[in-house]
């Protein structure tokens, strides 16, 4: 019983991680898996390496009826230090140098998952993570998901819902973002070791902080008859608000009793309010993980992405081309001890290296980080109405509770 709730908890925070983003922001966390292969229900990829078999023992049945909780709560912490040679990752398309500094941040998080019948059910998720930089301010994020899933199996699931969420970054103010998104989802079995997704969103980022200024040259005249004048007029812009379109389409496989293979491709459209950083990308991730020892697992990560501008510059240069890659590999350590508390599920020390690196036509735009980051994320009991409120209001809740 034990082995098997450890695994769930590594396989949880193997694939655990805010929602799918066309555009990274400070402060998130490396090590992990691309977008497109994370699942909305973030469970593992195999199964833990086998304990040897129990003595037999005797054992009389009897009958018990266990009502499954209609709602239960799931909380989970997360506390990571690292440094990052660049920490605001934008600087390509607003003109910035990048910054080095190191970092420290928090981040809990609760979801709420409540069974409406048998296979349907409401998954709520809330992420809040703080970052404060070492020289540079802070950053934080909110993260939420609400979605109507279908679950007839374990491995065939479809998802409907929204998600959404802001960040601030106290100094780089042209981060700071406001996102809403709908999206559907869904994985069937291809076979008992195989399985296929695809999923599809569409929604709204705005940057209420960034500007633009566009000079036009003066002139005076009707139709063809046109007098130039000396002098420039200047229109500043403020705010910028992207449509994002996302298709994404992945493959599972489990190689092994303790590993899997993961594939995924999606494409994503930015159309945003300024011409120039409107952009179509086409992405190939591909990730593998897998249990070596029931204390110790490794996960691989690679993303290649090539992004193609559709405005071509005023000043008449090339349009705009790069490609990305993403490549992170992390160790999971879960010793026994950590997860012995009467209140915690798992524990994980995760130690993760991830790199960025963005070529382009433009080398004004190409892009190089590294980040190295160490991080304990504990995972607590889930939590039903009646624990919770036993727990914050135990006198309200016996008085409140039928007396046998």
């Amino acid at each position: 019983m034990r082995t098997a709730r450890r695994w769930l908890a590594i396989c949880a925070l193997l694939l655990g991680a805010p929602w799918a983003a066309g555009q990274e922001l400070p402060g998130t966390p490396s090590g992990q898996l691309p977008p497109p292969l994370r699942s909305p229900y973030e469970e593992g990829v195999g199964k833990a390496a086998p304990e040897p078999p129990a003595p037999q023992i005797q054992i009389i049945p009897i009958p018990v009826r266990r009502e499954r909780p209609r709602l239960l709560l799931v909380p989970d912490l997360r506390f990571a230090t690292g440094y990052s040679d660049n920490i605001f990752i934008t600087p390509d398309v607003l003109g910035f140098r990048p910054v080095g500094d190191g970092l420290v941040s928090i981040a809990p998080r609760l979801r709420a998952l409540y069974r409406v019948t048998r296979d349907v059910g409401v998954v709520g998720d809330y992420n809040l993570n703080y970052t404060q930089f070492f020289s540079h301010g802070d950053s934080v994020q909110n993260a939420g998901t609400l979605f109507v899933g279908y679950r007839p199996t374990l491995a065939t699931h479809a998802e409907l819902g929204i998600r959404g969420g802001t960040a601030h970054v106290s100094e780089f103010s042209e981060s700071n973002s406001e996102e809403g998104h709908v999206f559907a989802a869904g994985t069937v079995p291809l076979t008992p070791f195989a399985s296929f997704g695809l999923s599809g969103s569409v929604g709204v980022r705005e940057f209420p902080d960034r500007t633009r200024a566009q000079s036009r040259a003066l002139s005076i005249g009707i139709g063809p008859i046109v007098v130039p004048l000396p002098g420039s007029t200047t229109t500043v812009e403020k705010g910028e608000q992207d449509v994002l379109t996302d298709v994404a389409a992945g493959l599972s496989i489990n190689y092994a009793a303790t590993g899997a293979l993961r594939a995924a491709y999606d494409f994503l459209d930015d159309h945003a309010d300024f011409s120039e950083l409107r952009f179509r990308s086409h992405r190939l991730s591909f990730a593998g993980v897998n249990v070596w020892r029931t204390w110790l697992s490794t996960q691989i990560a690679y993303a290649v992405g090539f992004r193609r501008f559709t405005e071509t510059p005023a000043d008449g240069s090339a349009r705009r081309r790069d490609t990305l890659q993403d490549l992170s590999v992390g160790f999971l350590l879960t010793p026994r001890y950590l997860a012995d508390f009467w209140f915690t599920r798992s524990a994980t020390i995760r130690i993760d290296y991830d790199l960025l690196l963005d070529r382009a036509n433009l080398a004004s735009a190409d892009i190089d980080r590294n980040f190295v980051s160490v991080a304990l994320e504990v995972g607590f009991l889930p939590l039903t109405p009646g624990q919770l409120g036993r727990l914050l209001l135990p006198g309200w809740w016996q008085s409140k509770s039928p007396t046998s």
